[in-house]
């Protein structure tokens, strides 16, 4: 058993989770209504206004390992709302589900890096959304957190055209196609943004909830203020409606600090507790403490260590506090502030013991703790790795807290007791979980960090554990170190290049694209791939193609300049002939640099395309065309180089011959590719 004082809590909540997660898969609807209903009227009625389980439950509804996507969990939904067409929760679960939908088409990228299509295939996504929130509306009498949904939406998309059409007392709008031909290939574009989703044009309500009120003048083009006047009506202490009301009082939304200011010290927050304030504070303050500093500006790293200071003086919830201290901790950390960050480690493991917070630190947070303890072996008299770890562990959520702990239980580590037994249930789950991680090759990182600790033997039974439980990057882990592919080195007796080759195939049967393409090029490049080796060339090629289809354009690029570089010809005029024309359409600016200057150099070498001192020249001159106009262009050359050698590499082109017919016929042929405007 865990040792730990929150673990009999936690373990209830747990419990408390897992019963209403049965309730959804076992169809039970009736009883996770009910559950619903009690939760969520402790929520509206709570004097401290926090959301309390309600929230937590409309959260984490889902179990992650049952029903992982999408297409699962809008089944599991539409049953519900079938079998109780008056079950409030169901539609504003299914409104929540079209918001997040919404939300993956538009992208994360800022407004003017979103195409248009993207914005009409959000648009058609979020006006599914509002026509659950609405049904929802008819459900409940006070219907406040549907309100906060439509309030949260509304912000950053439109409100469809036939809500606005049937407030004015008008018919609902049908959608339509328009007529002009490339408008008409725009809005189908956006409509197949839905067909991953399975649903296509969106089907307008006929009338609203009688409940609705009717809108003032300036509510009709601004819906925002409608939704959050009704969420504040409906529950007048509403912090969460409050505080999306600061979040879009952010610079980004064209509003400013000092408008945040004058929110939080309003009328509409004056029935607050300054407990309750501390939230909306904490979340003006987000708008600038988000984004880490350049660590390297002493006056942005000062303001920020200034504005958490600050923060952390102000009243606030204990889980908010937790969530802070972890934060500041991390920028401590990086600024070389030790013992500062660990006192601030050592008051939120406080707050843990002392029963006021139940939630965990996230992986973020603790990986500089274990920094400091496992890798900089910082002292750690009180002992707070294993205690805010233990913490974690309670919840067995996060696949770094539960592989971590593993380690050090099963060896006695970093201040953990030495007590095996206990570690193949949690790396079962952590094996389970590791699929649903959203950081990129987290694992293998996790894995690489540990090394360096040179707990060789430990890290090393980890890695294979995962790895026997099908974690690929596990794989892609041992493969490197059994090559030496590390740092600190692998001890020679730990090293085995066949064993590697085991890895790198199970890894790349596995999906791990890093095994597939070391696998490929490892017999590509020293395999020998001559007579009777033809259906092994095939094979690594055919690896290389199914990952180039399927990694970004800044993958494909370094798979490319990998095999252009790699000094076999018959490797380099495959990725030029197979590979680079994929790449030529590419509008971001970086890729579009580093491909030029990358055909550049191929072409001046003969390097996979024909040997062309014009066409190395044309393709420089490209480059330097994104170097002068494109600012990300600009700033990686001003990072890589202080005096760019593009200018007098082309100075010295330009004083060399080179056979423009042949050109012409490479060109013809489709063997070389040229910028677009280049004429031989």
């Amino acid at each position: 058993m865990i040792d730990h004082p929150n673990h009999a809590s936690i373990s209830a909540l747990r419990a408390q989770q897992a019963q209403w997660r049965l309730w959804l898969s076992q169809q039970d609807f009736q009883a996770l209504d009910h559950y619903l209903d009690e939760q969520e009227a402790l929520w509206l009625q709570g004097e401290e206004n926090q959301r309390g389980r309600y929230g937590w439950a409309m959260d984490t509804l889902f179990d992650p390992l049952q029903t992982p996507d999408f297409a699962s969990r809008r089944a599991q939904l539409e049953r519900w709302a079938a079998a109780r067409p008056d079950s409030y929760h169901a539609q504003v679960q299914l409104g929540r589900l079209w918001i997040g939908a919404a939300g993956e088409i538009r992208g994360t990228g800022t407004a003017d890096e979103v195409d248009l299509t993207q914005w009409i295939g959000a648009q058609m996504a979020c006006d599914r959304a509002f026509t659950h929130l609405l049904r929802a509306i008819e459900c409940h009498p006070r219907p406040a957190f549907a309100c906060n949904e439509l309030f949260t939406v509304s912000s950053y998309l439109d409100e469809p055209e036939w809500l606005l059409d049937l407030y004015q007392g008008e018919p609902a709008s049908p959608y339509v196609m328009p007529q002009d031909p490339e408008a008409r290939a725009i809005w189908q574009a956006g409509l197949d943004h839905l067909q991953p989703y399975g649903a296509g044009l969106p089907e307008p309500l006929r009338s609203l909830p009688a409940c609705l009120p009717p809108r003032a003048p300036d509510e009709i083009e601004n819906g925002r203020l409608y939704w959050f006047g009704l969420a504040m009506h409906f529950h007048p202490r509403n912090l969460d409606a409050l505080r999306i009301a600061v979040y879009y009082l952010y610079p980004r939304w064209y509003g400013d600090h000092s408008q945040m200011s004058a929110f939080i010290k309003g009328p509409l927050c004056s029935t607050l507790s300054e407990t309750e304030r501390g939230v909306l504070w904490e979340t003006k303050a987000q708008d600038i403490l988000c984004f880490t500093p350049d660590l390297q500006d002493e006056h942005a790293v000062g303001r920020h260590l200034d504005l958490w200071q600050a923060l952390l003086q102000r009243p606030m919830p204990a889980s908010l506090r937790h969530r802070c201290l972890g934060r500041y901790a991390t920028l401590l950390c990086s600024v070389g502030h030790q013992e500062a960050a660990y006192r601030l480690y050592g008051e939120a493991a406080a707050l843990e013991q002392s029963g006021a917070v139940e939630e965990y630190f996230g992986s973020k947070s603790m990986r500089w703790l274990a920094h400091l303890v496992i890798i900089e072996g910082l002292p750690d008299p009180e002992r707070l790795l294993p205690r805010l770890m233990n913490q974690a562990l309670c919840w067995q959520e996060d696949p770094w807290h539960l592989m971590l702990a593993a380690l050090a239980y099963q060896y006695g580590l970093w201040g953990f007791p030495h007590q095996p037994g206990q570690q193949a249930a949690w790396l079962d789950r952590a094996a389970a979980l590791i699929p649903f991680e959203k950081e990129e090759r987290g694992i293998y990182r996790a894995l690489c960090w540990l090394w360096k600790s040179q707990q060789f033997e430990a890290v090393e039974w980890l890695a294979l554990q995962l790895a026997q439980r099908g974690t690929a990057q596990a794989m892609a882990f041992l493969a490197d170190i059994q090559r030496n592919l590390l740092r600190p080195d692998t001890p020679k007796a730990r090293r085995n290049p066949q064993q590697a080759q085991h890895w790198l195939r199970e890894g790349a049967d596995r999906g791990e694209s890093e095994c597939a393409i070391d696998l490929s090029l490892d017999f590509l490049w020293t395999g020998n791939p001559g007579k009777g080796q033809e259906a092994l060339m095939q094979e690594a090629q055919q690896r290389l193609l199914a990952v180039f289809k399927t990694s970004d354009d800044a993958q494909r690029l370094a798979l490319v300049s990998r095999l252009a570089k790699s000094n076999i010809s018959s490797q380099e005029s495959w990725a030029h002939d197979k590979l680079v024309p994929s790449l030529l359409a590419v509008d971001e600016a970086e890729i579009r640099l580093t491909l030029a200057r990358l055909l550049a150099n191929m072409y001046e070498y003969g390097q996979g395309g024909p040997q062309s001192s014009v066409l190395a020249k044309a393709w420089l001159t490209h480059a330097l065309e994104i170097e002068q106009d494109d600012e990300a262009a600009q700033a990686m050359l001003r990072a890589n180089q202080s005096n760019s050698p593009l200018t007098w590499l082309c100075r010295k082109l330009d004083n060399r011959a080179s056979s423009l017919e042949e050109l012409r016929q490479h060109l013809q042929a489709g063997r070389a590719y040229a910028p677009e405007g280049f004429v031989v």
